[in-house]
């Protein structure tokens, strides 16, 4: 099965082909040339041309190319399923858990020092919320029939699950206790709807997505945080529509405040596609999309731009 790849379309005319295993493998490479690539992972320019020549390498080869670019190894070798692996959970205590987990100092760590290194990078669509964290300086030891070598790459962590308040507060402590450590950086990258899903769902890497700090640059837009509220602020917005909702429906009352956030989310999908409306037009479809947040119990942040494109379609 074939995917389109959103960020990969610079590298593809179309759906790319992953027929071949070296096919998959310039896939993950995105922009970055084979040989050095190859270097990185220990292996020599032989090993290299082999890859290019379709030849599948052996497992230690495999599990460094699966370190370095938290890709499938399933996929890489069938080309089934998804190529990136993303750790999910459903429940908001687990994703507290996961990133807590990530973001733990190890043992004897030395705060004054300033060692514990990470790039922390927050991605989401107004709705959802995945954590990129990015560890430099992992070591693994690469082994042959000949010698045996110490690789250093960059580790990273890819959670994904459901954003509460509390994983909020969680994450402003921790930028609180980090943001003026030289070693530890925060950046934002705010995505449209569908590139988030295929991101969540492992349809492309981190090192394509976020940049390797050398040839490889991001394909995301990514700033560095300085007010870690502000950044977050949509994700707490849609929390606030969800509880309104919730509250709508149960008291089967009507909501001032719902009526507002379907008109942010109105306007916000009107400004990105262009859509113009008389004011009477505008009115049947704030009150359409509110009769659906109601049906349906969703919050407006969480509508996809196409669903609302269907409404207009329907109702103008």
């Amino acid at each position: 099965m074939y995917y389109y790849y959103y960020y990969y379309g610079d590298f593809y005319s179309g759906e790319p082909d992953f027929s071949t295993f070296s096919k998959r493998v310039f896939y993950v490479l995105g922009n970055r040339k084979l040989h050095p690539w190859c270097a990185t992972l220990g292996l020599s320019k032989g090993a290299a041309d082999s890859i290019r020549a379709d030849v599948i390498p052996g497992p230690g080869i495999l599990l460094g190319i699966h370190r370095q670019e938290r890709v499938n190894i399933s996929w890489l070798l069938s080309g089934e399923g998804k190529p990136f692996i993303i750790d999910r959970v459903d429940t908001e205590q687990a994703f507290l858990d996961l990133f807590s987990k990530a973001m733990a100092r190890p043992d004897g760590y030395d705060p004054k020092a300033d060692t514990w290194a990470r790039k922390i990078y927050l991605c989401h669509d107004k709705k959802r919320l995945l954590i990129a964290i990015a560890k430099p300086n992992a070591t693994y030891i690469h082994r042959t029939r000949k010698n045996e070598t110490e690789v250093k790459y960059t580790k990273w962590a890819l959670i994904h699950g459901p954003f509460s308040e509390a994983l909020f507060r969680l994450i402003a402590d921790q930028f609180s206790l980090t943001k003026s450590m030289k070693s530890v950086e925060w950046f934002v990258s705010a995505m449209p709807q569908d590139a988030m899903g295929s991101m969540i769902s492992g349809e492309y890497g981190p090192v394509v997505q976020f940049g390797d700090g050398k040839k490889q640059p991001p394909k995301a837009s990514i700033v560095p945080v300085t007010d870690i509220e502000v950044e977050l602020q949509p994700l707490r917005e849609t929390l606030h529509q969800r509880v309104v909702v919730k509250e709508m429906v149960y008291n089967q009352g009507g909501s001032i405040d719902l009526m507002t956030d379907v008109a942010k989310r109105l306007e916000l999908h009107r400004n990105m596609s262009g859509d113009l409306m008389q004011f009477e037009e505008r009115w049947r479809v704030y009150k359409h999309i509110y009769d659906y947040c109601a049906r349906k119990g969703v919050a407006p942040n969480e509508i996809d731009d196409s669903t609302i494109s269907n409404f207009l379609e329907v109702l103008l």
